[in-house]
């Protein structure tokens, strides 16, 4: 067993020697598995586990190291802990971790009063050869007996740690010198081509919302009865209400909704925060944005129940919509949750997005395609990734209606909320006629085919 903070010889981790900002969560005694996910880029071995002890944090603690769908492949007890601060334990065997994937470290804290940091994931965090994704990283499960952690809150850093020692390269042996040539002039070098970008990732909170660096302006709620209306810069406190044609708003954060009217066609909305309460409420039980005729790109949509609600000739692309808050039971007149809703709606485009559900009760979806007393028409799917939900996607038929034109595309079906995307799976409700496609959807854990539903 390694003393309380050390880590074998030669491993290294993610968060070194960082303090969380609250060291003990007294106001929750809960028992609770708590982690975080991290990809190594080279190959090489887990060897320990460490987590960030608050005072209050008393009890058994154990660690464990899982697979990205779930499988628990090693776990161990934290003994000769100390008051607070680091604590860390040896594995009784390394396990191997191979490039590019993504695993789980946690441990159990059976008392709660666990260590955090709220938004350490609003960026990814790299440190060596090891990443932790932005977004919804730091993860969680509660129940005594702890187990596997896919739920998480406000991109929440709960100071779990692994140890990890890249596999050893064997050098080439030099090979035996030769007589140099004599040599000759070199050639004229070619200019070399402009790199080619770096290709993007999924949306996140550096490229979604207001952009770094941009002056916002202070106002409140605003009602846009003029055509072609720019709003920039801003931040408003208060719902946006746009009653106009060809309206933009940009660069901006809106501390409450903004709602389209019907007809008010051409609307812009781009590099936008659309922010919530996040409380449970009856009154976060609403769309971030509404109803139709609008286009959304590079939104970032939180803190209410429904991110946005679609309706006719909608766009929503390179957004993230995340951190949705619940209410009550839904069979009760709680919330039903999701990223995107659509209800019978015609003509809308959803593309290269994030769509981060939870998996409470409350969670219809990541995307709801849905058919209610009329039909859902002419929808592009493409190039999303999807997380939680009771199913990650629902695509577009119900009982006897049958979508028309639904294509989904080259999507991303995640495994950070549960190992089938959804709790009950990737995708339901597809009827595959009157012009609909599947294909080229993979699962994010592994790039395999999720078939046809």
């Amino acid at each position: 067993m390694a003393p309380h903070a050390a880590v074998p010889a030669g491993s290294a981790g993610l968060f070194g020697s960082e303090t969380p900002a609250v060291a003990s969560a007294t106001d929750d005694p809960a028992a609770v598995e708590l982690g975080v996910s991290f990809v190594p880029s080279v190959a090489g071995s887990a060897t320990g586990i460490r987590f960030y002890k608050g005072a209050s944090n008393t009890g058994t603690h154990k660690g464990n190291l899982w697979s990205s769908s779930g499988t628990k492949l090693a776990s161990v007890t934290f003994t000769g802990e100390t008051a607070s601060g680091w604590q860390g334990a040896t594995l009784a065997t390394p396990v191997a971790l191979t490039a590019g994937k993504r695993y789980i470290v946690s441990y159990l804290a059976p008392r709660g009063n666990y260590a955090y940091t709220t938004n350490y994931f609003a960026n990814a965090k790299t440190a060596g050869s090891l990443t932790a994704r932005a977004g919804s990283n730091g993860v969680y499960k509660y129940g005594s007996t702890g187990g596997f952690p896919s739920s998480s809150f406000k991109s929440t850093n709960y100071f779990v740690d692994v140890a990890f020692q890249p596999s050893a390269v064997t050098p080439t042996p030099a090979p035996t010198p030769t007589p140099a040539p004599t040599p000759t002039p070199a050639p004229t070098p070619t200019p070399a081509p402009s790199p080619a970008p770096a290709p993007s990732g999924w949306p996140s909170a550096a490229t979604t919302g207001v952009p770094a660096g941009t002056a916002l302006t202070s106002s409140g709620g605003l009602n846009i009865t003029t055509a072609g209306t720019v709003i920039s810069g801003r931040n408003i406190s208060g719902d946006v209400h746009v009653s106009a044609p060809n309206v933009v708003i940009k660069n901006s954060k809106v501390n409450g909704r903004i709602i389209v009217d019907r007809g008010s066609t051409g609307t812009l909305i781009q590099r936008v925060e659309i922010a919530g309460p996040g409380v449970s409420h009856p009154d976060t039980d609403r769309p971030g944005i509404s109803v139709s005729d609008y286009t959304c790109d590079g939104c970032n949509i939180h803190g209410w129940g429904k991110g946005a609600y679609t309706d006719t000739n909608v766009v929503i692309k390179n957004s993230w919509i995340h951190n949705m808050p619940v209410y009550g039971d839904p069979g009760n007149g709680g919330s039903h949750n999701e990223p995107i809703l659509a209800i019978n709606a015609k003509n809308i485009t959803i593309t290269n997005n994030r769509l981060d559900a939870g998996l409470q009760g409350n969670f219809s979806a990541a995307l709801a395609l849905y058919s209610q007393g009329g039909t859902t028409e002419n929808a592009l799917v493409q190039g999303n990734l999807f997380n939680g939900g009771g199913f990650c996607l629902y695509a577009g038929t119900d009982n006897s209606i049958r979508a028309v034109g639904v294509r989904i595309l080259g999507n991303t079906f995640g495994t950070e909320m549960a190992p089938k995307c959804g709790f009950y799976g990737a995708a339901t409700a597809y009827y595959n006629g009157n012009g609909s496609q599947w294909s080229g959807n993979v699962w994010q854990n592994t790039g395999a085919t999720v078939p046809m539903p």
